[in-house]
């Protein structure tokens, strides 16, 4: 596939055709990938407005940029996402490529991310936290009554209007419910497509392990809006250093600082839940907001689910969030073809606070540095596909912000550990045995332990020893020549010494602020 023409910068004064709208180039603001975004005045009326000029390479990416224009054209009721005003496409002379001319609504006060890298030093209190979080639920809200789902909302895709509105921008990713893949074909396509149109760090149990057989629906835009509301207090998503394993189990922590409501904490804790069933609708989610700001749920929302408000458990069905699990390697065998034998299924335990803790440095380095970017991954599974077309913000480099770092691409591994203690599902419970998740009405939320592997044996537990018996024992293992008696006595002797140890705490970790993007 060609690359389109560069792009020239247009000079001040330059009017151009927009649909039915002249448009007089003010100002140039930015540039992205293969598009400029431009300050412009409508000749018919004296407001300004945002104008994104774009060279598409093909007809494929024309009718990218022509859906994207359509769900804004259907969301133009919405007072919570950024206004469509017209658009133009033409063919770029002695090319296949396509100039296409959007031209949008200003939003003036910039992006969230720079709005979030000026309060770096005091962080987002919790009013405002919420007001932010009203106003994007709204544009959701206004998407899943369409039956639409996002699929990329993240921090850097909020803009900011003269009222001080939030409201969602970039429309490229958005696509109709996605059902199951039905064969090895629609699992390719369907895995190339997430690929390349959502970000990892914001991405949804089903839809990073497809084997599921989950829907990519409104949950996973559910998911998403957790992760969002999670970097609105913390400064970085909850899955940044332990990787897609974690999420694949949402096993993530509170940091201490800075310190939110219960009932905030609360509304991630729901909207994170690894089984889509027990997230909530947005609807829900506004109620929830409304709840918590002591206002009524505004106007014109209405429980299109017809599922009334979100029935949270009982105490004693709710854990926080796991911070250690265990969880079955398994190879990545299709869905759509029988294997001759059940392999053998290795067993990883990670654990989390380990992870966030190990990248404190880093995370105070960023917090100097500024929040960074979350990008949509480029695969090289993805075939003869056009690159998603690039972020664009409306302003350039604050000079009051601090500069935003990139993403790096790789995430790092999850450690494999030995002979490291594991975390009970409960107080109450004192049973070697790791508990397998299961869900159920009585246990909507089991942030147990997690053990998938159907073959799992529970450990025998060493009983007390005298240290001369334990010494004899010692002697007699130099003396074993079989090394499955050797393993089998240094495994109930690390046993014995683990259940000795108390169980680490598992409510927040201690003095997070910010922490290494992982893809």
């Amino acid at each position: 596939m060609s690359e389109p023409p560069v792009l020239e910068r247009l000079p001040p004064g330059t009017e151009l055709h927009v649909g039915s709208h002249r448009a007089k180039i003010v100002n140039y603001i930015s540039a992205g990938g293969f598009a400029h975004v431009y300050l412009v005045q409508i000749s018919e009326k004296p407001d300004f407005a945002c104008l994104k000029r774009v060279v598409v390479p093909n007809k494929e990416g024309l009718n990218l940029l022509r859906a994207e224009v359509e769900v804004m054209q259907r969301l133009a009721h919405c007072d919570y996402v950024v206004k469509y005003i017209d658009s133009n496409a033409s063919r770029v002379a002695n090319t296949h490529s396509y100039e296409v001319l959007v031209l949008m609504e200003l939003c003036p006060n910039k992006s969230l991310l720079d709005h979030m890298n000026a309060r770096l030093s005091t962080k987002l209190s919790e009013p405002e936290i919420l007001k932010i979080m009203l106003d994007i639920s709204q544009g959701v809200y206004a998407m899943h009554k369409l039956k639409l789902i996002h699929r990329d909302i993240k921090i850097e895709n909020v803009l900011i209007d003269e009222k001080y509105t939030f409201k969602l921008c970039d429309f490229g990713s958005t696509c109709p419910v996605l059902r199951p893949p039905r064969n090895q074909h629609e699992f390719q396509l369907l895995t190339n497509d997430i690929l390349r149109q959502t970000t990892p760090q914001y991405r949804a149990p089903e839809m990073i392990d497809l084997y599921r057989g989950l829907p990519v629906d409104e949950k996973s835009d559910i998911w998403a809006v957790g992760i969002f509301l999670y970097k609105l207090c913390y400064y970085f998503t909850p899955f940044e250093t332990a990787g897609e394993l974690a999420i694949l189990h949402a096993a993530y922590r509170f940091p201490s600082s800075p310190q939110y409501s219960p009932s905030l904490k609360n509304l991630i804790n729901i909207m994170l839940q690894e089984n889509p069933v027990y997230r909530p609708n947005i609807y829900q989610v506004i109620a929830e907001l409304c709840h918590m700001m002591d206002k009524d749920v505004p106007e014109g929302i209405e429980d299109f689910y017809r599922q009334g408000e979100y029935k949270y458990p009982t105490p004693e069905q709710v854990h926080p969030p796991i911070q250690q699990f265990t969880a079955s390697i398994i190879p990545m065998y299709s869905p759509f073809k029988s294997t001759p034998q059940d392999p053998v299924v290795p067993v990883l335990t990670v654990d989390t606070a380990k992870e966030q803790g190990n990248t404190s440095k880093e995370q105070t380095g960023a917090s100097s540095a500024g929040l960074k970017t979350s990008h949509p991954s480029q695969d090289s599974l993805v075939e003869f596909n056009m690159d998603k077309f690039p972020e664009i913000h409306l302003s350039g480099e604050s000079a009051t912000a601090p500069v935003v770092q990139p993403t790096p691409e790789k995430p790092p591994e999850p450690p494999q550990t030995e002979n490291q203690p594991t975390v009970q599902p409960d107080s109450t419970t004192s049973s070697s045995t790791p508990i397998k998740k299961k869900w159920s009405a009585n246990n909507p939320f089991p942030h147990d332990l997690i053990d998938l592997s159907s073959d799992a044996q529970p450990v025998p537990a060493a009983g007390p020893a005298e240290p001369s018996k334990l010494q004899d024992s010692a002697d007699a293992l130099h003396k074993q020549l079989d090394g499955s008696v050797t393993s089998l006595t240094k495994l109930q002797i690390s046993s014995s010494e683990n259940e000795a140890k108390p169980e680490p705490e598992i409510d927040e970790l201690k003095s997070e602020t910010a922490s290494t993007k992982a893809t």
